[in-house]
């Protein structure tokens, strides 16, 4: 019991060590997620600023024509800017967002395994004990029983022998 106690002990240090490696990496996961998301909220308002560019455009054509060529130029523009491919350092940071969930993920499976399995372990050894409770206290009944018989036949035996 002692050595699988050492041994859990020992597996769940080897874990908090692994977390505490992780820390940097998290650290700096964090800091470029707060970069990437700044540069999504730049772009976000280059596009308010050239959506209303463009409306101020639309008001000052002259014809019909201009009007819808403008349109076709503006919803090619959307598609081009709306597809547009992340840059590499994108790219790295989002696989790395992915692997650090799909980590997260198996981290969170593994507590919850072991979360499950001592509590069938703590179940299974309070069955025991309260078993071992029962049979305790019918063994003690049966000394008690034993003794006062035992006693009863002392008390026959002195009677009968003068």
């Amino acid at each position: 019991s002692r050595k699988r106690k050492r041994a859990f002990s020992e597996g769940s240090r080897d874990k908090m060590q692994a977390l505490e490696t992780n820390r940097q990496g998290i650290k700096n996961f964090f800091s470029k997620l707060c970069i990437t998301a700044n540069r999504h909220g730049e772009m976000h308002h280059n596009l308010k600023e050239l959506d209303s560019h463009l409306e101020k455009i639309k008001r000052n054509a002259r014809s019909e024509k201009s009007r819808v060529d403008i349109e076709s130029i503006v919803g090619t523009e959307r598609k081009l800017i709306s597809y547009k491919e992340h840059d590499t350092r994108e790219k790295e940071l989002l696989q790395r967002i992915g692997q650090l969930e799909r980590e997260l993920e198996k981290t969170r499976k593994e507590r919850d395994d072991a979360v499950e399995k001592n509590t069938k372990q703590l179940q299974g050894l309070n069955l025991a004990l309260a078993a071992t409770k029962s049979r305790m206290g019918s063994f003690i009944h049966e000394k008690r029983e034993r003794e006062k018989r035992f006693r009863e036949l002392e008390a026959k035996i002195k009677k009968r022998v003068p």
